[in-house]
């Protein structure tokens, strides 16, 4: 069954939906739909001051979607106009030492692999200026983050110095970098080829190399990880989409690869194109169809599974907090029956006495589970559970922790 190629504009629970036939990465309308998912909420890295307030936020539906020619995954009935980001939208990891290792082997790699020292780098959607700030200081670089969400300083004593803008870059923000990087942001961006066109603009003058990093939907397909599902993520790209638009807007890819766990998938590029495409190297057509072809039966089943798991702890007493208030238990706790939930623990202080948008859960520290005294602690991401393990030992909790998948 293939979706036809039409828009069609509706109003429903109080959201506008954009519906559409067509690929957002390619000029194709041969896509059919995957699975939907309704009612998770607007903004799921957004928490609330009061569970009142936590329980009517905006809501919106997925309709999952799947492009048969490029393979990229997208929401057909995204309506940007429902998202507005502010520096309230709260994404970063880097409290997580485990994420924190990551960055900075990341930020290392890329300085010894582009030889970037006593260079200019540029990121585009730096969020709180961490990665942007690790790379100028491993390589004595300048470097400018842009984001509509950053509410840190202007500026920053670190290499040659880091400036920051709360807001979007254009062309009076030229500054010829030798490294643009973009961090989970292509995925928040309903027309993909666009921003990529803007990535390879800002690193023509200069010719300079591109990092561009994405959740990895070939990952969340095979896992399968439905919890990766958020109505903030327009499109979800395989190494093959990815690649698919990066040349479409003139890259050069010289790798596209999985990393953090194949939780992540990056390319790197350079600003020059080239007659050789890279797209022999991604994962085939054949296995990626196979994967989307039994999703919809797997999400079905790992919610049954979840839902029957939690009634059973429930009606035998145990009390289960969840771990991870990001988008992984945010969605967790809305897709799932979670009302015998109390409580979702992040590390993240400024996170700490806020309430999750939609299912209400009031968020705590870790140190509040010595005196909540749960039985059961469900894990969102297992790449943090030697982690949470430790921390759990430490506080004396005596929990079991299990990774939720």
């Amino acid at each position: 069954m293939q979706v036809q190629a039409e828009t069609v504009t509706t109003e429903r629970n109080d959201v506008i939906v954009k519906t559409t036939g067509k690929c957002p990465a390619c000029p194709t309308s041969k896509v059919r739909p995957i699975v939907s998912v309704p009612q998770v909420p607007a903004f799921c890295n957004v928490l609330l001051d009061n569970v009142e307030a936590a329980k009517t936020v905006k809501m919106g539906d997925i309709e999952l979607t799947y492009c048969e020619d490029c393979s990229f995954v997208f929401n057909r009935i995204f309506d940007p106009e429902v998202l507005a980001y502010s520096p309230d939208y709260a994404n970063s990891l880097s409290c997580s030492p485990s994420f924190g290792s990551f960055l900075q082997e990341t930020s290392e790699r890329l300085v010894e692999t582009h030889d970037l020292y006593g260079k200019t780098v540029l990121e585009l959607g730096c969020g709180d200026g961490d990665f942007v700030t690790r790379l100028c200081k491993i390589g004595n670089n300048r470097g400018f983050g842009f984001d509509p969400s950053y509410f840190g300083p202007e500026s920053v004593d670190v290499g040659q110095g880091a400036t920051f803008k709360a807001g979007f870059y254009g062309p009076e923000d030229a500054v010829n970098p030798d490294l643009v990087c973009s961090r989970h942001v292509l995925e928040h961006v309903e027309d993909p080829l666009e921003f990529m066109k803007l990535l390879a603009g800002a690193a023509a003058p200069s010719n300079g190399h591109l990092y561009v990093e994405v959740p990895n939907a070939t990952y969340m397909l095979e896992k399968p990880a439905i919890w990766d599902l958020i109505y903030e993520h327009p499109g979800y790209f395989t190494d093959r989409a990815l690649v698919v638009v990066a040349e479409a807007a003139g890259l050069n890819v010289s790798a596209a690869e999985a990393t953090f766990h194949d939780q992540f998938l990056y390319i790197d590029a350079q600003a020059t194109g080239s007659d050789e495409s890279y797209l022999d190297q991604t994962t085939s057509l054949e296995t990626l169809d196979r994967l989307v072809s039994g999703f919809k039966d797997q999400v079905e089943s790992t919610l049954e599974r979840w839902n029957t798991e939690i009634q059973r702890l429930a009606s035998a007493g145990k009390r289960v907090v969840t771990w991870g208030a990001g988008s992984k238990g945010v969605t967790f706790l809305n897709l799932v029956d979670s009302r015998s939930i109390d409580h979702i623990v992040d590390i993240n202080p400024a996170k700490h006495g806020r309430f999750v948008p939609g299912s209400g859960q009031s968020v705590i520290g870790a140190e509040a589970l010595v005196d909540y005294r749960p039985d059961l602690v469900l894990l969102m991401n297992g790449a943090y559970e030697n982690e949470v393990n430790e921390m759990v030992r430490q506080l004396g909790v005596n929990a079991r922790v299990q990774v939720v998948d």
